[in-house]
């Protein structure tokens, strides 16, 4: 099982929203998959990529591990990323166009 912002880095890394577009993801507790994800707005070859990987996640990693990740008001957890937070990360998928 993966750390929930190791899931989260992969689908920015892989994406890559321009600067001012978080991608959230959302500790959640339904059956069988245990985040989901809210993304802001992006030009569309951006927003196809972001599909693209959500949708192998969904597969590859449909539960991930919450325990480094501190819980918010309500007692759900959550990560926000934005593209500047991981430039400093080595990309390990590159985008098809």
């Amino acid at each position: 099982m993966r750390k929930a912002r190791a899931v989260l880095t992969e689908l920015i890394t892989y994406t890559q929203p321009p600067l001012e577009c978080p991608i959230v993801l959302i500790e959640t507790p339904w059956p069988g998959c245990n985040w989901s994800l809210a993304v802001g707005r992006m030009p569309l070859v951006g927003h196809t990529r972001y599909l693209e990987r959500l949708l192998e996640l969904e597969v590859s990693d449909p539960i991930v591990d919450w325990n480094d990740e501190p819980r918010v008001d309500g007692g759900q957890r959550c990560i926000i990323l934005w593209m500047n937070d991981t430039t400093s990360l080595e990309p390990t998928l590159q985008p098809t166009a």
